[in-house]
C-alpha cells in the first residue's frame, strides 16, 4: 500500500496542484472506498490536516492525526508525509492500513 501512495505522490497529483506539492510541509493521502486516493496539504502543522475535527485536541502525534482523519473520511488506509527539505524530499511520518 505504501508503494501506491508513493507513486501517487510522485506521479498522480492533478496538474493544478502539482506545482505546489514541493512547497508543502505536509501531505496526507487517504485511500477512499472504491480505490480513489484523496489528498490534502498542510504547511503549518500536521494537526491542520484534520478536515473537520470532532473535538479539539492539541499536540496530537502524526499517527493520531491520521487515525482521526481516517475515521472522519471513512477510509481504511492513509499516510502522512513530511517534506524534509522544501524540495520534495517527502518521508512518511505516519501510515495506517486497517485492512492488514
Amino acid at each position: 500500500m505504501k508503494e501506491k501512495f508513493d507513486y501517487f505522490l510522485k506521479n498522480n497529483i492533478p496538474p493544478y496542484d502539482a506545482p505546489y506539492v514541493n512547497e508543502q510541509k505536509y501531505v496526507i493521502l487517504l485511500m477512499q472506498k472504491g480505490g480513489n486516493i484523496s489528498y490534502a496539504f498542510g504547511n503549518i502543522d500536521y494537526n491542520f490536516l484534520i478536515t473537520f475535527p470532532k473535538k479539539v485536541i492539541e499536540h496530537l502525534t502524526p499517527y493520531e492525526v491520521l487515525e482521526e482523519e481516517l475515521k472522519i473520511s471513512d477510509s481504511n488506509q492513509g499516510i502522512i508525509y513530511e517534506n524534509l527539505d522544501g524540495k520534495g524530499n517527502f518521508q512518511p511520518i505516519a501510515f495506517i492500513d486497517k485492512d492488514k
